[in-house]
């Protein structure tokens, strides 16, 4: 069996899949322009279709007389794309002969595509409104996160974590905003309590090169088409919306980021 992976975020060519055509009025009555190959996966994005690929120009390769047999050998690549499952595709092949007799092959043969897990995301900083001591529940002014699942695994609830270090005072670096401050969440919007994700899973303290990834609540990223962009499970996307909790009284008025020495850029990941 041939195994396949994919290629993140775009297509990939399945090349050299050769198969033969026989006619016992020989080669010359075989249409060398007929080849084709169609490869299918039932069930593959998020519904009971069958998701087709198919290239209907295989190549005349040689013809080829053999044990009695007199023949075309055709020669096909076929296109998949990122999004496209994982699993044992269906190989079927066919030829027409000049007078339009179709025949196929379906016997079973099949190409296996590998699960491959990938995103990308944008941004890829945030940032805040200039804020108060004592503030509580403040939003980022540039979220959502936008992750783009650009692999064909279905990245289920669970599988989006965020690692969140201290944010270091860019003069004062004995000042820390510490990460247990924040909240994600995969929602926004303004309920009973204030913003939605403030209610969010809220991150743990992390030191530079230290810090406990946080399984973010509910979001996941079902594979997808990303050039949708409607920031959907159709679309393989996933929003994350930040929240800090509380500015603390006791830190002084400057910036706060994660370029300092004792600091490190958070991570987020998909599994």
């Amino acid at each position: 069996m041939l195994r396949q992976t994919i290629s993140e975020g775009t297509t990939t060519y399945i090349y050299n899949i050769t198969f033969n055509v026989t006619d016992g009025d020989g080669f010359g009555d075989i249409n060398n322009k007929s080849g084709q190959i169609r490869i299918n996966l039932t069930n593959s994005i998020n519904s009971t279709d069958t998701v087709d690929r198919f290239n209907t120009t295989c190549v005349n390769i040689t013809p080829f007389t053999y044990g009695g047999e007199s023949g075309i050998s055709f020669n096909c690549s076929v296109t998949i794309w990122y999004f496209d499952g994982p699993g044992n595709w269906t190989i079927n092949v066919s030829a027409n002969d000049t007078a339009g007799v179709y025949v196929e092959n379906r016997t079973g043969s099949s190409i296996e595509v590998l699960s491959t897990t990938a995103m990308v995301m944008y941004p890829n900083a945030l940032t805040w409104s200039t804020l108060e001591l004592g503030q509580i529940n403040k939003t980022s002014n540039n979220d959502p996160v936008i992750i783009n699942n650009t692999g064909n695994k279905n990245i289920g609830v669970g599988g989006v974590t965020v690692a969140g270090y201290n944010l270091q005072g860019a003069t004062t670096t004995t000042d820390f905003i510490y990460s247990g401050n924040f909240s994600v969440f995969p929602v926004n919007g303004t309920g009973s309590g204030g913003p939605i994700e403030c209610n969010g899973t809220q991150m743990v303290n992390g030191t530079s090169g230290t810090a406990a990834p946080q399984a973010i609540t509910v979001a996941n990223i079902t594979r997808g088409n990303n050039t949708n962009n409607d920031e959907t499970g159709a679309s393989g996307q996933e929003q994350l919306f930040f929240c800090l909790l509380l500015v603390p009284s006791q830190v002084s008025r400057q910036t706060y980021n994660t370029a300092g020495a004792s600091s490190s850029p958070w991570s987020v990941a998909v599994s």
